[in-house]
């Protein structure tokens, strides 16, 4: 009888042995693949957003130019104000999702420094006639191009190339 228990259970191990490596290795690739298709998703998404902040770049600049070359159009001082607000908020709700924590630095300041071009001069005034030829146009665009580079760059180093490549 102790024979047979014997050579029951090495038999029973012969057979639970491979089962279990078959499950604990299902359980890794499994896990593994989610956590891939996860960040496969986060990349995405911040490549999404990155490509829908520079649309609203894009707006705002033709909303601060129209606004700076005519007369004072209050409607378009909130609409001006409450996109930079939005750009902000935007921004800066990246951190939550992004790894890349100087690329996102260097986008916020690029906020700052975009609102500062757009609102610093010549807005809220009292203006009844547009200021024309104007270096302030210059700074808005070149703060305009600034932060689309900077999420250009974000949503770029999401996608590093293989060290094969470098």
């Amino acid at each position: 009888m102790d024979n047979q228990a014997c050579s029951f259970g090495i038999e029973l191990a012969r057979f639970s042995l491979p089962a279990a490596l078959v499950i604990v290795g299902w359980i890794v690739v499994n896990h593994l693949a989610v956590k891939r298709e996860m960040d496969k998703s986060r990349r995405e998404m911040i490549a999404k957003s990155a490509d829908g902040l520079c649309d609203a770049v894009d707006k705002l600049f033709e909303d601060a130019n129209k606004y700076h070359s005519s007369e004072r159009d209050q409607q378009l001082e909130v609409k001006i104000k409450i996109t930079l607000s939005d750009l902000s908020q935007r921004v800066s709700s990246l951190a939550q999702i992004t790894q890349d924590k100087s690329k996102l630095t260097i986008c916020l300041s690029a906020v700052v420094k975009l609102r500062q071009a757009v609102t610093s001069k010549h807005f809220e005034d009292e203006h009844t006639e547009s200021l024309g030829n104007s270096s302030i146009h210059e700074e808005i665009a070149d703060a305009s191009l600034a932060m689309k580079r900077s999420l250009v760059e974000l949503k770029h180093s999401q996608f590093p190339l293989p060290t094969v490549y470098r």
